[in-house]
């Protein structure tokens, strides 16, 4: 289990599951898997969003049933892979049901042996199954979750075998003050390795060496990357999902910064832009302070009942007049050339988290980035300036407004003693 565990928060998000399936029915969320990097070697561990959620369990092997019989009768179910001697030797020691029970309050805890014989129990007692699983195309395989429902259709034709994204979606979207706390967290965090690259960039490094000291600065207080730093300089900036991070970084050039740590699962996505030397040369100025007010004015703007399209036309506007005042654009619609997505998209257990209907207006609890850019190829520059904003009755709060972004800030933190 968490660091950090919360048993009434995993309890609650089960219980608000419950309320929203309907009787007679039963939902299955299976844990992530390993997956081998290299010989006897596994990628680090990353447990499923959904899964997490629900339990706070950390590791694979491990299936989580909830079943509503009716509005009065429900049971929760969990199935977790119990290490014999020799396992803990190589691997270190798991949580045994016996810890589960007393943990968490899950007193229905199995070891996972027993889910192949269980699961069918279920199905032949309910008429909905919910399973969690992604789509599929016809240029990607059927994934094992989705061989496995596929054969349960057949075995069990009289279930509606039902995807539970959705539901997961509509819960998800909205944070509690637990959830909340743990994003504000990750942003303090994110602040920090921001900080600590502003005060040792310069002309000559390797973008990894900045991204290499993002990492430690997080890494020393028990938080990790939400997700790959991006690291770009020069015309680097200007490819939205550079990640190679390995150009030299010149004398003169703009670096975009796109970080975020993770702490207790849960993600921030910050974005800033510094001069390398220290110091804005005048055309670097005039384009950043244009990203600075298109930021400040959707920022400004974000409150319940607002769009994520209504957020990036407020930054679009910005943008098309400020580039059209320095005479870099003719027509506000050529914008499109410059600011190439969208400007606002939820953050949580994911850097990129769930959302029920992106179309729809943005509610309270719900937790979003704001992030205009600017990309400029003939100038090779990118500007990117990204916040994060907790979605409040009445408006919002900005998480990240602690994290430097006015010129002369950056200035300052970026001057260099003498010698």
């Amino acid at each position: 289990m968490t660091e950090c565990q919360n048993n009434e928060f995993f309890a609650g998000n089960r219980n608000r599951l419950l309320q929203r399936i309907p009787g007679n029915s039963a939902a299955v969320f299976f844990s992530a898997d390993l997956k081998m990097r290299s010989g006897d070697s596994d990628y680090p561990f990353c447990q499923d969003e959904n899964f997490y959620y629900f339990t706070g369990y950390e590791y694979p092997n491990a299936c989580l049933i909830m079943v509503k019989y009716n509005d009065s009768r429900t049971k929760t179910y969990l199935f977790i892979e119990e290490f014999s001697p020799i396992m803990t030797h190589w691997h270190g020691k798991r949580p045994t049901v016996a810890d589960i029970k007393s943990g968490t309050g899950i007193e229905d805890c199995y070891v996972s042996d027993r889910l192949p014989d269980f699961i069918p129990i279920i199905l032949n007692r309910v008429r909905i199954c919910f399973f969690d699983y992604s789509g599929s195309s016809p240029f990607t395989p059927l994934s094992p979750v989705q061989q496995y429902i596929n054969n349960l259709r057949d075995q069990f034709p009289h279930v509606d075998i039902r995807r539970i994204h959705p539901l997961m979606a509509s819960l998800r979207q909205i944070k509690d003050s637990f959830e909340i706390d743990n994003i504000r967290e990750a942003i303090h965090l994110t602040d920090l390795g921001i900080r600590a690259i502003l005060k040792h960039a310069r002309g000559g490094q390797k973008e990894y060496e900045l991204e290499s000291l993002f990492a430690y600065e997080i890494q020393k207080r028990g938080s990790d990357l939400a997700y790959r730093p991006t690291i770009a300089s020069g015309s680097n900036a200007t490819i939205l999902h550079y990640g190679s991070n390995r150009d030299t970084i010149e004398d003169g050039q703009m670096v975009l910064l796109d970080v975020g740590a993770e702490y207790n699962h849960y993600c921030a996505d910050i974005s800033r832009t510094l001069p390398v030397s220290g110091r804005f040369s005048e055309v670097q100025k005039r384009l950043y302070e244009v990203v600075l007010e298109a930021n400040k004015t959707a920022i400004a703007a974000v409150k319940p009942g607002l769009t994520f399209s209504n957020i990036t036309a407020v930054a679009r506007q910005v943008l098309a007049g400020g580039l059209k005042r320095l005479n870099r654009i003719e027509s506000l619609e050529d914008i499109d050339r410059y600011f190439t997505h969208n400007a606002s998209h939820t953050i949580g257990l994911t850097v990129h988290d769930v959302v029920a209907d992106p179309s729809a207006p943005i509610c309270p609890g719900m937790v979003i980035t704001v992030e205009p850019g600017l990309y400029l190829a003939d100038l090779q520059m990118g500007i990117r300036i990204e916040d994060n904003l907790v979605v409040t009755e009445n408006g919002h709060i900005n998480l990240s407004e602690g994290i430097p972004k006015e010129i002369s800030d950056i200035e300052t933190l970026m001057e260099k003693p003498e010698g």
